[in-house]
């Protein structure tokens, strides 16, 4: 995960609505996360179970698609 740059780094802004939020840190290969980001769509797309996890996940963020355009 920390060559991919996917490990959860705690970011705080010194604003109170961000104490202590996780973000990842981004620092490795941008090319494997492109392709972990395109498998991710792929099962998203193609697999009805990945399908309605995404969606829950979605409305429970706010109901703001991040991955699905459409």
């Amino acid at each position: 995960m920390k060559a991919l740059g996917l490990n959860l780094k705690i970011r705080n802004s010194g604003k109170p609505a961000d104490v202590g939020k996780l973000e990842i840190t981004k620092r490795g290969s941008g090319r494997a996360r492109m392709y972990l980001y395109m498998a991710v769509l792929r099962l998203i797309w193609s697999s009805p179970c990945f399908r309605a996890w995404y969606e829950c996940q979605v409305e429970r963020e706010g109901g703001e698609r991040k991955l699905l355009h459409g």
